[in-house]
């Protein structure tokens, strides 16, 4: 699971909580039924994402941070694999690195108010193959009352 800790150390863009990673070993079915039973609704294709990730067994800190695209220079609607360079790139130009694929999930497990309503939040993390090889990542968005955990296709 992982602990709150304060303190993102880049100050330019909103911040969110600092998570330590304390447990690991715990497989895909069993992380979503933990989103499950904290009332987060779980796609089927997050759930095909969290059946092939499996939590590390060391621990771990991650500082996130919250912006919106035109924070990092981009302006225009970007899609794609082509868009997803585009965006990785600006943000490691910011000095920012990708969260580990299993950010979004714990996120969502400790803090189910954490994304506004209307807000669609993508967790920028190396892509994940899904069942049909395509690259998506994790991403979070509220849904009638409920958090949503997505697997957008990148």
């Amino acid at each position: 699971m992982f602990r709150l800790d304060k303190g993102t150390g880049n100050e330019r863009f909103s911040t969110l909580p600092q998570f330590s990673l304390e447990v690991g070993g715990i497989n895909g079915p069993r992380i979503k039924n933990e989103l499950s039973q904290q009332g987060v609704y779980v796609t089927d294709w997050a759930g095909d994402l969290l059946g092939r990730l499996q939590r590390p067994d060391k621990q771990e800190s991650i500082a996130t941070v919250k912006f919106h695209l035109r924070d990092v220079g981009i302006r225009d609607y970007v899609i794609g694999m082509d868009g997803w360079k585009r965006i990785v790139h600006a943000v490691k130009k910011e000095g920012l690195d990708l969260c580990p694929q299993l950010t979004a999930p714990e996120m969502a497990r400790l803090n189910t108010d954490i994304i506004g309503e209307g807000e669609y939040v993508d967790i920028l993390s190396k892509p994940i193959s899904d069942r049909r090889g395509y690259r998506r990542v994790f991403g979070l968005h509220p849904i009638g009352g409920k958090l949503g955990l997505y697997g957008y296709w990148i």
